[in-house]
């Protein structure tokens, strides 16, 4: 298998910051796009993340946790993050609240992100529902020293639209997978996967790929890298109580023994971790 070091990738010191709400809009149902002034506009790196404090006020207790948010984009002219959500709960429906000009409480960048050192690789990034979020910025800041081929996945047309001209319009077109076929190829994005290595490559011709997504999706690309011979990353999204380490809450398995989600990942080496429940050979 090729040999691509998964390095540690961390950038700086987080910080505790009161940045100003840029935008904060519904992309499609249930799906928005924040977008805040970043108070440093030190670059952080794709696949860390941000700690969201939800409540308005030093006075209220509801909700008690942060909520991480993984970075979508950070525009290096403006200085501004963007965060993509879905409202699944208390937390993310108090989120899409925020309107223009309000402050919101991030603590950030955390965690260890994607390797982005590669230089003329042929390299493939592959997402799955809201697991595309983060795969936007690592394909921006990829594409100027590779070649970057993008594999995504949906339910639908909706959920596909605005990912689509995202990526068409600020990185290269993206192939696109629908589960009813209202967009793209009709199947999930491994069977479009599989449908392109086998009309054109046969393993030798991609260096390294990116992914996340569902679990189930990210089992079967493990896979999908022994097959292939293909070295890969995978950013793993897990429930997180601090965001820090400490809570011990965003625990995962690998090779090595448990891994903490939050400070080991969210990236890591596909082949280290031991998704649940395995997966079919694909």
């Amino acid at each position: 298998m090729n040999s691509i070091g998964k390095k540690e990738n961390k950038r700086g010191t987080a910080l505790v910051e009161d940045l100003t709400v840029l935008e904060n809009y519904e992309l499609s149902r249930g799906y928005y796009l924040m977008q805040l002034v970043s108070g440093t506009g030190e670059p952080p790196l794709p696949g860390q993340f941000y700690q969201f404090k939800i409540k308005r006020d030093n006075y209220s207790h509801d909700p008690l946790l942060r909520r991480p948010l993984s970075i979508h984009n950070f525009d290096r002219e403006k200085k501004v993050l963007s965060f993509l959500y879905r409202v699944v709960g208390r937390g993310t429906e108090l989120l899409s609240s925020f309107i223009t000009g309000e402050r919101v409480n991030i603590l950030g960048p955390l965690g260890n992100g994607f390797s982005t050192d590669l230089k003329d690789k042929n390299i493939l990034i592959i997402g799955g529902g809201m697991g595309v979020a983060p795969l936007f910025y690592l394909a921006r800041e990829l594409m100027s020293e590779n070649k970057v081929k993008v594999f995504l996945g949906f339910n639908n047309f909706k959920e596909a639209d605005y990912f689509d001209k995202e990526f068409q319009s600020n990185v290269c077109k993206a192939q696109i997978s629908t589960l009813d076929g209202s967009y793209g190829y009709k199947g999930n994005v491994l069977e479009l996967l599989n449908d392109y290595t086998e009309r054109v490559f046969n393993g030798g011709t991609v260096d390294y790929f990116y992914t996340c997504g569902p679990g189930q999706m990210l089992a079967e690309l493990q896979q999908f890298s022994r097959k292939y011979r293909i070295p890969g990353e995978v950013s793993l999204e897990e429930r997180m109580g601090c965001g820090t380490g400490v809570c011990l809450s965003c625990v995962c398995k690998t090779v090595d023994g448990n891994r903490r989600v939050c400070s080991d990942g969210p990236a890591f080496n596909i082949q280290d971790v031991i998704f649940k429940g395995g997966a079919k050979n694909v």
